[in-house]
């Protein structure tokens, strides 16, 4: 004896729909392939149109952060 169907119709119908549309919209690479660039281009695009860093600006800023910055430092001992 089978198990009962845990979907109706309509279930059914919508998932069908869902696994079209998902189908159709790819994959990164597909449209990045399509658009003849390479998958960080696409990426970097992404984030242009998102108004959001790229994946250099924000390697650049991390690594801006992380230079030690060369300040005034006088030991407390230390007559001026």
């Amino acid at each position: 004896m089978s198990k009962p169907r845990v979907t109706t119709d309509e279930q059914d119908k919508a998932l069908a729909d869902w696994w079209w549309q998902l189908q159709q919209a790819g994959t990164v690479r597909g449209k990045a392939k399509e658009l003849g660039i390479s998958v960080h281009a696409l990426y970097d695009a992404i984030s242009r149109g998102l108004q959001q860093p790229t994946a250099g600006q924000r390697f650049k800023l991390r690594e801006y952060r992380n230079v030690p910055r060369e300040t005034a430092h006088i030991e407390p001992n230390e007559v001026v």
